[in-house]
């Protein structure tokens, strides 16, 4: 007598769903080796601790493995990357070399707000500063 459970639908859809995220899954989760050193020396270049985890990885998921190793190293950055890495830090869009048209990342999270945040509302799809709707409506 068999101990194998019948396939039934229910069963294949979740063995189907399944057998699709687990790449993805283990992708997302280590976006490459050195992601806490090239996050380390991205707060450094830029100035700010803590850095947006969401602008991290968006970053270092489109930069060359060339750029990265470059930022984790110890040595001075070329100007030109250097100023890649932090307009993609400050503005939410990663232009990448040799190409005149940028990627929006990260944009919510950009560092351009980061400077401001306690006087300008960071453009979203909801329409007051943060914790608006949290508040009693004034009555007329």
């Amino acid at each position: 007598m068999s101990t194998i459970a019948p396939l039934t639908r229910r069963r294949f859809a979740l063995l189907t769903t399944a057998a699709m995220l687990a790449p993805t899954a283990a992708a997302r989760a280590q976006p490459f080796a050195e992601f806490e050193r090239f996050a380390a020396r991205l707060r450094e270049l830029s100035g700010f601790d803590p850095l947006p985890r969401p602008l991290v990885a968006a970053l270092a998921d489109r930069m060359s493995e060339l750029e990265k190793r470059a930022i984790i190293g110890r040595d001075a950055l070329p100007d030109e990357l250097r100023k890649r890495v932090l307009t993609a830090l400050y503005t939410g869009v990663y232009t990448p070399r040799g190409e005149d048209e940028g990627e929006r990342i990260a944009y919510p999270d950009a560092l351009m707000y980061a400077t401001v945040e306690d006087t300008i509302n960071v453009p979203s799809y909801c329409g007051g500063l943060p914790g608006f709707w949290a508040q009693k409506p004034e009555m007329a």
